[in-house]
């Protein structure tokens, strides 16, 4: 999915069940986390070397896998890392219980509430929040996105999924193809 085609599915999650947000929005996260390997490294979807790691058999097949190589590729940093671990969890839980799934349940609660990315990119619209001129990478911006409702949103753990993949969707569209040893974000 095209960066200029997330509002659709922002606004799908926010009205799907509790387990398809969880999946949908995971999903989002890990081809945004692909797009952002391919990047990194300078290849091309067609290489054969491509096609054949990111195969169903490949070493990049799943999402945690993509998001070390991500982590070792300094394409973000240990919280990063930690809150696309904690995305993984609720995936995993949404699409392998038979129970029905909610973000107010416990365990996905709970992560939820530790994820940290959107506590330091996300915010109300406000004057003094504005990038300038002395923000030369994403990294330095003062947030990536505002969101009107995003005090309501960050108090629920699903409203803190959403935003969180939408941070994700965010910074790894947003990635360079050079190498470089200092994080991006």
């Amino acid at each position: 999915m095209e960066p200029d085609k997330t509002m659709d599915l922002f606004c799908d999650l926010l009205q799907s069940s509790h387990r398809n947000c969880a999946i949908i929005g995971s999903a989002y996260v890990e081809r945004c986390l692909q797009y952002a390997l391919v990047k990194r490294l300078g290849i091309s979807e067609e290489d054969e070397t491509y096609k054949e790691f990111f195969s169903p058999q490949g070493a990049g097949k799943d999402f945690l896998a993509k998001a070390k190589i991500g982590y070792l590729l300094y394409l973000y940093g240990d919280s990063a890392l930690k809150d696309l671990k904690a995305i993984a969890k609720i995936r995993n839980e949404a699409a392998h219980t038979w129970d029905e799934f909610s973000f107010e349940s416990d365990r996905p609660a709970a992560l939820a509430r530790n994820f940290s990315l959107i506590d330091r990119y996300v915010r109300k619209p406000t004057d003094e929040l504005k990038p300038t001129a002395a923000n030369t990478t994403i990294k330095d911006f003062p947030f990536w996105f505002y969101d009107e409702n995003v005090e309501r949103m960050k108090s629920h753990p699903r409203g803190r999924f959403i935003l969180t993949v939408r941070a994700f969707s965010y910074g790894l569209w947003s990635v360079k193809p050079e190498p470089s040893r200092q994080t991006y974000f």
